[in-house]
């Protein structure tokens, strides 16, 4: 590997990785839906992650290593930070130790956020190092802080969860999701049960990313993979995408319209609604979808926001979608939940 090839992206703070050698080199062309800009001086060139390069030697450095600001304009103080070792303090324990926090605060984070992205934009556009450096900072406490108010309010971790494929060549047997402990949610569906004694369980929890009707409709037909569509899923390393519990979903009557007798009657079903606040699963459908125009597939028919991540519970008769009029989002709440361990 060239040694002397530049490095792209200045590490200011954002949650959404920028412009980077590797990045280039693999085609992709946006994430987190901003467009990647290699040029410093353009406002849009924000932060780093996916594919950057060490300082140093110019070598790929896996998403997984942080590399601060300082490091990436100063190559010779660079020093790497392992994110996701199991040995790690905590978000909370940093927070606390870094910042002098000891109560995460969710709108307190977005304020720092906003701060961050404000500074990054002054700092290229006056080549201010004095603001980028600000920037980095009130980014990793933005990004620190909200990491801890989840861990605190019940986020969900399925980062040591292995990856699973979906690739059967069977109808409706290929689609992309991320996997989660099951442990959890055997606890949940135990005791939602118990009032009911009717309901039926899969036996594991996952959130759906790119649904079975979405790719044998839509992406197939347009020469998109489920191979690729795994590859742009493990890139940007799905199992680490942070979710939220919202609610407890339910559905109890009847769909809206029955296609065969089978379906006719009512129905009960129940689903953990979860936010996907980083934007990491959004991020995903978004490159799928520009990989489904790159092969001419036509835009009205796949829209990546048309997303409503859950997990599923338990059901009584079967599970239910979209395709049957029931959509999941926060008009599916049904109770509150607060995950404890």
């Amino acid at each position: 590997m060239n040694s002397t090839k530049p490095i792209s992206g200045t590490g200011t703070g954002t949650p959404y990785p920028a412009a980077s050698d590797v990045a280039k080199e693999t085609g992709i062309t946006s994430f987190g839906g901003v467009e990647v800009v290699d040029n410093a001086a353009n406002p849009n060139y924000i932060g780093h992650g996916v594919g950057h390069r060490d300082p140093k030697t110019g070598a790929p450095v896996d998403a997984h290593i942080h590399i601060p600001t300082r490091g990436e304009l100063h190559p010779e103080e660079f020093a790497a930070t392992q994110m996701l070792e199991a040995d790690v303090a905590s978000n909370k324990e940093m927070l606390q130790s870094e910042f002098n926090i000891s109560n995460p605060g969710k709108y307190h984070a977005g304020w720092y956020k906003a701060k961050s992205i404000f500074n990054g934009v002054i700092g290229r556009m006056v080549s201010s190092q004095r603001h980028l450096d600000k920037a980095a900072k009130q980014g990793r406490l933005a990004a620190l802080e909200l990491s801890a108010y989840q861990e605190d309010n019940g986020a969900l971790d399925s980062s040591k969860v292995p990856f699973t494929s979906h690739s059967l060549d069977t109808p409706f047997g290929s689609y992309l999701q991320q996997t989660l402990d099951y442990a959890p949610f055997s606890d949940l569906f135990e005791s939602i049960n118990a009032t009911t004694g009717t309901l039926q369980t899969r036996g594991e929890a996952h959130v759906t990313v790119v649904t079975p009707p979405e790719f044998d409709r839509v992406l197939k037909p347009a020469g998109v993979t489920i191979e690729e569509i795994d590859d742009i899923a493990k890139q940007a390393n799905i199992q680490l995408s942070r979710l939220t519990p919202v609610c407890v979903g339910r559905f109890k009557g009847s769909l809206p319209n029955p296609k065969v007798d089978a379906d006719k009657g009512t129905f009960l079903l129940y689903s953990l609604v979860v936010a996907d606040e980083f934007g990491e699963l959004l991020a995903i459908r978004k490159r799928v979808f520009e990989l489904y125009r790159q092969r001419g597939g036509e835009g009205a028919l796949f829209q990546p926001e048309s997303f409503w991540p859950h997990v599923t519970i338990g059901f009584d008769r079967r599970d239910l979608f979209v395709e049957d009029g029931v959509y999941k989002g926060i008009n599916f709440c049904y109770a509150h939940i607060h995950l404890v361990d």
